[in-house]
C-alpha cells in the first residue's frame, strides 16, 4: 500500500513490521513474552493511523474525475 501511495512510507513500514510481529506469535517462530503482547495492545495509534487513511483514500476514490 505504500508503493502505491495508499499509506505513507512512515506507517506502511510500520504496518510491516506489525505483519511481522503478527507471523511471530500466529506461527509460533519463537518464544513471545507476553508482555510485549500486551504492551503492543496498550498503543493501538498504528492500527487507528491505518484505518484513517485508508478510509481517506476511499473517500478519495469514489470522488467523480
Amino acid at each position: 500500500m505504500g508503493r502505491h501511495r495508499v499509506l505513507e512510507a512512515d506507517l506502511a513500514g510500520r504496518m510491516a513490521a506489525a505483519v511481522g510481529f503478527r507471523n511471530v506469535l500466529v506461527h509460533e517462530y519463537v518464544s513471545v513474552d507476553d508482555m510485549i503482547v500486551v504492551a503492543r495492545l496498550d498503543d493501538l495509534s498504528d492500527l487507528r493511523a491505518y484505518i484513517a487513511a485508508i478510509a481517506t483514500w476511499l473517500e478519495l476514490e469514489r470522488r467523480p474525475r
